[in-house]
């Protein structure tokens, strides 16, 4: 972990704020593997987190980028899903995940294709 979240309660929820974290890893897919940066942020609501925030895959030969969103709850489950748009070589294409599971068992699947992410 790169930077730890800001907390606030606000009545019943617990506000986190800019949580920053870094990972290196491989992916099936070589274009995904690479460094990491993700921000997180949440609102919990008893034991539920809602969740979003930004990522960024960075190797030598391009760059992801995008935003995520999603939910944990009883803090050992998750599901978070986003859209990356890609830069350098990855220019023009679109890389989209979901990441579900039980706490460190987390799976992630995906898919990339030429193309914009749809509109919100």
């Amino acid at each position: 972990m790169t930077k730890e979240a800001t907390q606030t309660t606000v009545g019943n929820v617990v506000q986190y704020r800019g949580q920053e974290m870094t990972d290196t890893g491989q992916m099936s897919d070589p274009r995904l593997g690479g460094t990491s940066f993700i921000t997180l942020n949440g609102d919990m609501h008893g034991d539920v987190m809602s969740e979003w925030g930004t990522s960024r895959i960075e190797n030598a030969k391009g760059t992801w980028d995008g935003t995520w969103t999603g939910a944990s709850w009883n803090g050992s489950a998750t599901s978070v899903t986003g859209w990356l748009v890609g830069g350098g070589d990855y220019a023009g294409w679109t890389y989209y995940f979901h990441i579900y599971g039980p706490s460190m068992a987390y799976m992630t699947e995906g898919i990339i294709f030429e193309g914009s992410p749809p509109a919100p």
